[in-house]
């Protein structure tokens, strides 16, 4: 409910909410899961998650896009039935997804001071001189100062010979501060923007790797008798 309620405020954010269960109480995970959609992932005496990050029974422990965490609400203290609660959840929770610009220059603060130490680098810049400039790393995650970072698309075909496609993997930003938009084009040229022949297989997959990258898979049909070459292309503009 509380996933539904935030991206109804803003359905350009990105926001994860799963589940740790703690390492005694495997028992009880089909009664914890059953009817509900929420990732559940549970804590081992190995890992023992609960213990290393010092969990209060019912913590919601918020972190921001590179696992550092932002803020502890515990449910039990804070019942979410009083709405003054609910609400104050709900904004720990949009202020974590923010996007931080202080300097406007639609690169994300934390990704500047995490790269280069300051907020100085432009999105035209190319530190690493490695022919992507700043805003294309930002935007595919890759490293700015690191020649040998590229961009990386996966493309592969599927299925049989009735029902071939065309798919393509590539990492993205989550949240709200970049537009991608994806065509196709059986020639190079010209391009097509609509989706009405593209699949999209998994709108966005969260990585979970403090990065606040993920993945989106889509595919175009690539039937024998279609066109003898297909093309998708991937855009990204500042939002």
């Amino acid at each position: 409910m509380i996933a539904a309620e935030l991206k109804a405020v803003n359905p350009a954010i990105n926001i994860e909410i799963l589940g740790v269960n703690m390492n005694t109480d495997a028992a009880f995970n089909a009664e914890a899961t059953a009817g509900r959609t929420l990732p559940w992932l549970q804590d081992t005496f190995t890992d023992s998650v609960w213990t290393s990050w010092g969990v209060t029974w019912r913590d919601v422990r918020i972190l921001d896009s590179r696992n550092q965490l932002r803020s502890v609400f515990n449910l039990t203290s804070q019942d979410l039935s009083n709405p003054l609660n609910r609400a104050t959840l709900k904004q720990l929770f949009l202020q974590a997804a923010a996007f931080v610009d202080t300097d406007a220059d639609k690169l994300d603060d934390h990704w500047e001071l995490l790269n280069f130490g300051n907020l100085s680098a432009t999105p035209a810049g190319d530190a690493d001189s490695d022919s992507q400039d700043n805003f294309t790393e930002y935007t595919f995650g890759t490293s700015p100062i690191k020649a040998n970072s590229k961009v990386q698309f996966q493309s592969a075909l599927t299925g049989g010979t009735t029902n071939r496609s065309l798919a393509l993997t590539f990492n993205r930003r989550a949240g709200s501060a970049v537009n991608y938009s994806i065509d196709t084009s059986p020639s190079l040229a010209p391009w097509n923007s609509s989706t009405s022949n593209l699949v999209l297989l998994e709108s966005f997959r969260n990585l979970f790797d403090g990065t606040g990258m993920g993945q989106t898979r889509c595919a175009i049909p690539a039937p024998l008798d279609g066109p003898p070459h297909q093309f998708i292309r991937v855009r990204a503009t500042p939002r």
